[in-house]
């Protein structure tokens, strides 16, 4: 039952955490259009991730029409070269961004509910 409850706030807390830096850095950023203009295999291979977890580098225009590539550091599946993506980065930092899609919310909400539901079954179980 302890451990379950440790386990389950473990998840709720760092789910919190995500999901509120997550709406704080998209409300202080700025936006662009960015593109995808291929996959950085070197941080792919030398993450020792497989050949599913694809790192895009995007490249886009900050306000002050300064040119930004940096490579986004979330493996992700759902892009491809050429692919128009909308991004969110630090004025203070234009090369600090992310992409702004449902997926950048989804996850840290996902962690929240799913140590919510831990949490809550720690209590239940005897």
């Amino acid at each position: 039952m302890l451990l379950t409850l440790c386990i389950g706030l473990f998840f709720l807390c760092t789910g919190l955490f995500k999901l509120t830096q997550t709406i704080i850095s998209k409300r202080k950023s700025e936006k662009a259009t960015g593109v995808v203009l291929r996959f950085n295999e070197s941080l792919q291979h030398s993450l020792g991730h497989d050949e599913d977890d694809l790192y895009p580098i995007v490249q886009y225009a900050t306000k002050s029409g300064e040119s930004i590539t940096e490579t986004y550091f979330v493996g992700s599946q759902f892009y491809a070269v050429g692919d128009k993506v909308s991004v969110c980065y630090n004025p203070s930092n234009p090369r600090e961004f992310v992409i702004d899609d449902a997926v950048s919310t989804f996850i840290p909400a996902l962690l929240f509910f799913f140590g919510l539901f831990i949490f809550m079954l720690g209590f239940f179980l005897k």
